[in-house]
């Protein structure tokens, strides 16, 4: 009964928190993992699945399930930290159970996909090991695990899960409303322009359409209601940008769709750009002092945006841009402060701190956003 504290004091405080929050995590990446080899129909996305190195990933599952399990025991039994511990034991023993990194697929399997389970265990893992390191070596002090992580959590996993939904969604309106210009010279003329052009011109265009929309976000109430879940998050980090209503982003990702789809970029192009604005969208949102300098005038950095999330009254509705501040400076909207802001949310506004509650928020009858 008395060796416990004296083991745990061994350890220092960061020390007892990272061994079973890594677990932990591991366990989480680890049995979705495992669940993609055993279902790559249902739940693996057919475009990604062709060019999977395979072998590798199978190679760093299974060995990161045994790290995982080797960390929730020390967890247990010298750090303290019992619950995540448990739940890190627990999720990366089943996974293993199920055959790791080396489960075969079952016979059972469809071949339709239902979820893009594997995209959102990559991106996960990716981002995780980008951006927890640079945040702790670059931003304020703040725990990695801060306070609305968890929700934050459903709605990346949510809106990584069903991104095949999302995005059938967001190239129907324009499909809809513009096929009838699939036939114009100017379409082919313009997929006729070297690739590093139309990469470009896709950056302005998408760009400079979504400072729009998200200027009538803030503008409109009743699209505000969807935006305003977004704005809420009063720690700032890499998962922060995650926060977002369902209607938010197929309405967003709609409309930018709606330049693309009219003026025919190459697909090269065009998926170039989704890699800068995937990647881009959650380091502005780091908590990372990252300002950029004179470069920040070209390409939005952490700080820029960071004041756009700021609940200072003196800079509500400033630095709409996500890529290019070339546009607040257009149009009268660019905010640059030496300082960084202090507080972040919703000014004098409440939201319901559960994924449920966010989503219902915007038809709730009593909004106080």
């Amino acid at each position: 009964m008395t060796m416990q504290p004296k083991a745990a004091s061994r350890f220092p405080h960061r020390a007892k928190r990272a061994t079973s929050a890594v677990s932990l995590w591991l366990g989480l990446l680890g049995l979705p993992a495992t669940l993609c080899f055993i279902f790559p129909g249902p739940l693996s996305t057919p475009d990604l699945r062709v060019h999977y190195p395979m072998e590798l990933l199978r190679g760093l599952t299974q060995g990161g399930l045994f790290v995982g399990l080797a960390l929730g025991l020390v967890g247990l039994l010298f750090a303290g930290q019992r619950l995540r511990a448990c739940a890190g034991i627990v999720l990366a023993a089943l996974a293993l159970a199920l055959g790791g990194g080396y489960a075969q697929p079952s016979e059972l399997s469809l071949d339709a996909p239902v979820i893009g389970l594997d995209f959102l265990v990559l991106d996960l893992f990716v981002l995780c090991l980008l951006f927890v390191p640079l945040e702790r070596a670059l931003g304020k002090p703040q725990p990695v695990l801060r306070r609305g992580w968890k929700v934050d959590l459903l709605h990346f996993a949510l809106c990584h899960a069903l991104v095949g939904l999302i995005a059938a969604a967001s190239v129907l309106p324009a499909r809809l409303l513009f096929s009838w210009l699939l036939d114009f010279e100017f379409r082919r003329v313009i997929a006729a322009w070297p690739l590093w052009l139309q990469f470009v011109l896709v950056v302005m265009v998408v760009d400079l359409t979504c400072y729009w929309v998200h200027r009538a976000f803030h503008a409109v109430p009743v699209l505000w209601r969807f935006h305003a879940v977004h704005h809420s998050v009063e720690q700032m980090d890499w998962l922060a940008g995650s926060r977002q209503h369902l209607g938010d982003i197929i309405f967003t990702r709609a409309a930018g769709f709606v330049p693309v789809f009219v003026l025919g970029f190459a697909d090269v192009a065009v998926y170039a750009y989704i890699l800068l604005i995937s990647f881009h969208a959650v380091f502005i949102h780091a908590n990372a002092r990252v300002e950029f300098g004179w470069f920040g005038r070209l390409l939005a950095s952490p700080k820029f945006h960071h004041w756009h999330h700021t609940a200072d009254p003196s800079a509500i509705d400033k630095n709409f841009a996500v890529l290019l501040p070339i546009w607040d400076m257009l149009f009268g909207t660019a905010l640059w402060r030496k300082e960084w802001p202090q507080d972040y949310g919703l000014a004098g506004g409440q939201m319901p701190e559960t994924w449920l509650g966010q989503l219902a928020y915007p038809f709730r009858k009593e909004r106080h956003a």
